[in-house]
């Protein structure tokens, strides 16, 4: 039986503070917390599941299994003992306290790509190998040094300097999340033609959000929409889709507000927009 050691882990902090995005740190929550849908877990919530683990024999799927006990993990992680007699709390807490941040950045790359591994042979039938998992999870860890580096070495957006914009005005019903899922739809085949492969993708509508990143089929004409969105999302590499407060999205904000004095769909280099050239650190 699946154990719930919820309260043993206490080091939110650190939790919330690593330099990953958003959706990261909130997976990362969910583990400690022992709320993955991992089999033994839904049993625990008297759903109904046969099996064990996904991804090997194991007659258990646990969070502990899946991320540290299985072959695969062990694989991945190079190494037959992960957790060294310790639960998984005790592990997570212990890799975040660490002084060297390249293994808390590995343990989450891992974690997530496991999961995503274990998901993918779940409800798509599709199987990944040890070396395509270790690939992307040192994709991912240099995507997130890059995206998330110190302003004195870095040149991304998110330091406040200007990248690139792209606005106008869309034709589309009066329809909030029809129109949001269309301009994401753009966004993201705009970020396919200028090839920018390792991309995070922040938007403040929490439908698209959860709807782009859930395991579930959504047959409706949005979801139709949802689901090229996927479709360009994979052919342009590592694409992390997040839900960010408007508050948190100023720039993008005050853009989307100005698209309506576009007549066209405008890109812009080097050069901002008036619109939000005083919001930016150039």
């Amino acid at each position: 039986m699946q154990q719930e050691p919820a309260l043993e882990f206490s080091d939110w902090r650190k939790l919330w503070s690593l330099k990953v995005p958003p959706n990261i740190r909130n997976f990362l929550w969910r583990c400690v917390r022992y709320l993955l849908p991992v089999k033994e877990v839904l049993r625990t919530k008297h759903v109904v599941v046969g099996g064990g683990c996904s991804l090997c024999s194991s007659e258990s799927e646990t969070i502990e299994h899946i991320f540290c006990e299985c072959p695969i993990a062990c694989q991945v992680w190079g190494s037959h003992s992960i957790l060294h007699e310790v639960s998984f709390v005790e592990f997570v807490k212990a890799e975040l306290d660490n002084h060297d941040n390249d293994r808390a950045l590995r343990m989450a790359a891992i974690f997530w790509t496991l999961w995503r591994v274990r998901n993918d042979l779940v409800w798509n039938g599709k199987s990944w190998s040890v070396s395509m998992i270790k690939a992307q999870v040192d994709v991912l860890i240099s995507s997130w040094k890059q995206c998330y580096s110190s302003p004195e070495s870095s040149t991304h957006d998110h330091t406040g300097g200007f990248v690139a914009a792209y606005a106008g005005r869309m034709n589309c019903a009066r329809d909030p999340y029809l129109a949001e899922t269309m301009a994401a739809k753009e966004a993201l085949t705009w970020l396919k033609n200028r090839v920018m492969p390792n991309t995070i993708v922040e938007l403040d509508c929490l439908n698209f959000c959860t709807n782009f990143n859930s395991q579930y089929e959504d047959f409706s004409y949005i979801g139709l929409i949802i689901k090229q969105c996927r479709v360009i999302a994979r052919d342009i590499g590592d694409v992390h889709v997040c839900h960010v407060k408007r508050s948190a999205n100023h720039v993008a904000h005050v853009l989307a507000r100005a698209a309506g004095s576009f007549p066209v769909l405008t890109e812009w280099d080097t050069v901002p927009p008036d619109c939000i050239s005083d919001l930016l650190l150039l």
